[in-house]
């Protein structure tokens, strides 16, 4: 289950916009960013808290905001 929420933040880090590794594959915006990040902390809390990987949610958090209010002002 660990290994699962690891591929499922690498997976949410490789849609962000500033990511580059898969260019045909974005979130749509902000609050579809948003929802991933919801559902991929559901996914985590399923997992054992010894075992829990932390600060993932923090780090996805982080990016979105660093990214969206930046491109607003664009």
């Amino acid at each position: 289950m660990q290994h699962l929420a690891s591929l499922a933040h690498l997976g949410f880090k490789k849609l962000m916009p500033n990511d580059r590794g898969i260019e045909l594959v974005r979130f749509g915006g902000e609050n579809h960013a948003m929802a991933v990040a919801r559902a991929v902390e559901r996914l985590e809390l399923a997992i054992p808290a010894e075992h829990r990987p932390s600060g993932h949610s923090v780090a996805r958090h982080t990016m979105i905001r660093n990214w969206w209010p930046e491109r607003k002002r664009a």
